[in-house]
């Protein structure tokens, strides 16, 4: 889904960003610009598209459990302040209603005259 293409679509970056945080020596000290393109052209050249690709298996699988834990903490935290805040919210909803209808009222009168 949404986060599989994500991961796929920018792997190739973060294999860029792996392979530049190993470099040692005269490489290391060089712009970073400069760095980025020669890695990737290095990449490109001496490995292909597999080589852009390579260790994505790993990244993929995770998406998805990472994406659950996420969504069930999301979920769990919304229903634990939903019973705490509940009625507390309920009635700021209701003062808010409140007011959305004086100001309705303001306005009609106004428009009458």
């Amino acid at each position: 889904t949404a986060g599989v293409i994500a991961e796929t679509s920018t792997y190739p970056i973060d294999v860029v960003r792996r392979r530049l945080q190993i470099q040692t020596g005269k490489f290391a000290a060089s712009k970073s610009l400069q760095r980025i393109a020669a890695t990737a052209r290095s990449i490109a050249l001496k490995e292909g598209v597999k080589g852009m690709y390579s260790g994505i298996l790993p990244s993929v699988i995770q998406v998805l459990p990472s994406a659950a834990i996420s969504y069930w903490t999301y979920e769990t935290c919304k229903i634990h302040l939903a019973r705490r805040f509940g009625e507390e919210a309920k009635e700021m909803e209701m003062e808010k209603e409140k007011g959305k209808e004086k100001e309705k009222g303001k306005e009609k009168e106004q428009s009458k005259q």
